[in-house]
């Protein structure tokens, strides 16, 4: 009896050895694979979390240890883990883990190992930044700072679930003026491409450079509020990192209404000339428009004609604005039949010189040649000749 429950226990233990074994080779595998093996790289296995890290070696007194990724689709106890990207701090490697379940909670995260050498980790907390995707493929943007702990930004997190960001959403107007336009993309060069461009100068470091300047954009709430980060890289030289700390950008919360986000109508002025955008986001061409019960007339492209006369033979000033003739200019545009508008206004402008100079002149004083509108040299109106 006692034999047959010793054999029972060793074959009930390899059973969960064996199911142990093959949930790990199977992160094993799909990690191993995304990890690029690059020599000068000393690769480090963690007993406890099952993942492979890298140490940091030096060529040439500079660290040359670029962003890397984990992704696995199941992992123990039926936890995900999380994109994971292997940054620099100091002038050592750092792997960094963070764990969801398929909820979107967070549920583990391991210690930040700071590997001062090979197989001899030690447990620090400094300022990095990660970003991960949950086992839909959503992704989430986190920062740790100091022993504070994991803080998600660009995205709601009300303390214990976290919201998944929008696949994308339509072009808005941030509070401070800049256009974005936000979509979810792949992780390029460490960053989600999640992003609205930004034109300023407020992201600052103590000892880092901000070469990609861009404003991370989060999931919007039902009052259209979310929140930003910015994205820095760092800069690695002579063995040391070059970023212990930022400044994010002084815009680290826009409110919007961006659900009910409608386009305003109104003037926009580009380096050709101002132009009308109408609430459907058209413009007026070739075309008179009505604005403030006053007209203005818009070429072929859509910008405001000025200080001319426009195509169908009306004047406009210096601000656009139609100039209303009286009675008198009103009768004087009746063109006779016969003949066309170029000559017809031609002829006016010289009626109005001839009575300009006065009745002192005589008909040898105008001699108007053969086809332009005007007096002939015998006094009598030549209209197209």
């Amino acid at each position: 009896m006692r034999k047959a429950i010793q054999k029972l226990a060793l074959i009930v233990m390899v059973l969960c050895l064996s199911v142990s074994f093959v949930s790990f080779a199977e992160v094993s595998s799909i990690i191993e694979r995304a990890v690029d093996k690059q020599s000068g790289y000393a690769p480090y296995y963690d007993n406890t979390l099952g993942l492979y890290g890298y140490v940091n070696t030096f060529n040439n007194n500079e660290i040359v240890i670029p962003a890397k990724y984990y992704d696995a689709n199941a992992f123990f106890n039926g936890y995900a883990i999380v994109r994971v990207t292997e940054r620099s701090s100091d002038e050592h490697a750092k792997n960094i883990f963070a764990f969801i379940d398929g909820a979107g909670n967070e549920v583990f995260r391991d210690e930040y190992i700071f590997y001062n050498k090979y197989g001899d980790p030690t447990n620090v907390n400094p300022s990095f930044y990660i970003f991960i995707n949950d086992p839909y493929g959503y992704a989430y943007y986190s920062i740790l700072q100091s022993d504070v702990g994991l803080i998600y930004t660009g995205l709601k997190y009300d303390g214990t679930k976290i919201q998944r960001i929008l696949d994308e959403f339509p072009p808005i107007m941030n509070s401070d003026g800049l256009q974005g336009y936000a979509k979810l993309g792949d992780f390029v060069n460490g960053s989600a491409n999640v992003y609205a461009p930004i034109e300023d100068n407020s992201v600052t470091g103590d000892f880092g450079e901000v070469l990609n300047k861009y404003r991370l954009v989060g999931s919007l709430t039902s009052d259209g509020v979310f929140s930003t980060e910015t994205n820095p890289e760092s800069v690695f030289h002579n063995g040391y990192i070059n970023e212990a700390s930022h400044t994010a950008s002084d815009s680290a919360y826009e409110k919007l209404n961006a659900a009910k986000a409608k386009v305003t109508e109104g003037w926009v002025q580009d380096s050709t000339g101002w132009w009308w955008r109408n609430a459907d986001e058209s413009y007026p061409m070739n075309t008179w428009q009505e604005i403030g019960s006053k007209y203005y007339y818009f070429d072929g492209n859509g910008y405001m004609l000025s200080n001319t006369i426009t195509p169908d033979g009306y004047t406009v000033g210096s601000d656009g604005v139609w100039i209303e003739s009286d009675n008198s200019e009103s009768q004087e545009l009746e063109i006779p039949e016969g003949v066309t508008e170029q000559e017809w206004r031609e002829w006016l402008e010289f009626e109005k010189l001839i009575e300009e100079r006065g009745k002192h002149q005589t008909d040898t004083d105008v001699v108007i040649n053969p086809g332009e509108a005007g007096y002939d040299n015998t006094g009598h109106i030549n209209i197209g000749g």
